[in-house]
């Protein structure tokens, strides 16, 4: 979405009736040049009065700002924010009818300058962020619960990002040293605002670059990796150290599916593996069922690390892999799809 810069440089003017010197034949014009009718000492004064108003939109331009709109499940959605905003010094409103994600206050908190920014569309240091046109970068985020196929966000492409609220809410508070929850949203915040500020908006389905060089793949580990671990930094001290590994999968008697992400972090000089556990039912919905520290990494653990969070697997029967190279299980989907995970990255089951 961006804005209609058409509608708002239009300026409606009332109509006003001024004398023309003959009495009872008035004319009208538009209000804006209306000028006092009698006295030079008027006239020189309303001059100035034009000449002050001329510089002061010369020398101060209107301040853009960016479209962050909001559809689905607006009031939780800004309840989410306005909670990992706490402490902060700043708060967001959602318009209920309009979806306008707007802030209130100056955040002190990194994840609160992160969002601050993006609903300004000017960085810290004060320049403005503009899309490759020199628009305010405008995007659409779907505020979705338990939503079938999604697990913490997703990319569309065309600056189009879905959030799930009860995904986000399955990770820690800060000071836990777990990956938390304001690190996930802003994962997912700046993946879809970089889309559109460097002009990467290629959903992947259309997209025919290489893996690694798609535009979901330059924004996922652009702005989207910077901004998670500047939040996971401050409120964990913990920093991604490279992408997720299906570790193993399990389908359950009651049709769902179990499958166990390995992530790779830094704590300090020591590295760590952190295990998120997703569920999906049978109904596809998709759960965060636990965030939890691996207790004990595998010896050469470090050989784990990826360059991406890629799984492959073949149809009919979409399967993981161990560091062996053999088959260990099956991915959680019934056809061959993507899947955006805010914390774990792409899955890629076909």
């Amino acid at each position: 979405m961006t804005l209609d810069y058409d509608r708002l440089s239009a300026v409606f003017c009332p109509q006003g009736e001024v004398s023309d010197g003959q009495e009872g034949t008035p004319r009208t014009m538009p209000a804006l040049f209306l000028l006092p009718s009698k006295g030079m000492f008027e006239l020189s004064r309303w001059a100035k009065l034009m000449l002050l108003a001329s510089l002061c939109v010369l020398c101060c331009p209107m301040i853009a700002v960016a479209e962050i709109i909001v559809y689905g499940d607006r009031a939780c959605f800004e309840q989410l924010l306005n909670d990992l905003l706490q402490g902060s010094g700043a708060t967001v409103a959602i318009h209920r009818q309009t979806g306008m994600m707007t802030m209130h206050g100056n955040p002190t908190t990194e994840f609160g300058i992160q969002l601050q920014e993006k609903i300004e569309s000017r960085t810290r240091t004060g320049q403005a962020i503009t899309d490759p046109h020199g628009r305010p970068v405008s995007v659409i985020i779907h505020a979705v619960r338990n939503q079938a196929h999604i697990a913490v966000g997703c990319f569309h492409g065309d600056g189009v990002q879905t959030i799930d609220i009860d995904a986000i809410k399955a990770f820690p508070q800060p000071d836990a040293g777990l990956p938390t929850r304001a690190a996930q949203v802003a994962h997912e915040l700046g993946e879809v605002f970089d889309s559109v500020r460097h002009g990467r908006t290629t959903p992947l389905e259309r997209d025919r670059n290489p893996r690694g060089h798609r535009d979901f793949d330059l924004n996922h580990h652009g702005g989207a990796h910077a901004d998670e671990n500047a939040v996971n930094r401050q409120e964990a001290g913990i920093t991604r150290a490279g992408e997720g590994v299906p570790r193993q999968g399990e389908r359950r008697p009651d049709g769902s599916t179990t499958v166990i992400i390995r992530e790779p972090f830094t704590r300090g000089d020591n590295l760590i593996f952190v295990e998120i556990t997703l569920v999906k039912r049978a109904g596809g919905t998709i759960q965060v069922a636990g965030v939890t520290l691996d207790a004990a990494p595998p010896a050469g653990a470090r050989a784990l690390l990826r360059s991406g969070r890629f799984a492959t697997a073949e149809e009919p029967s979409p399967r993981t892999f161990n560091t062996a190279s053999q088959s260990a299980s099956f991915l959680p989907f019934k056809k061959p799809r993507y899947l955006e995970l805010a914390f774990f990255g792409q899955l890629l089951s076909r």
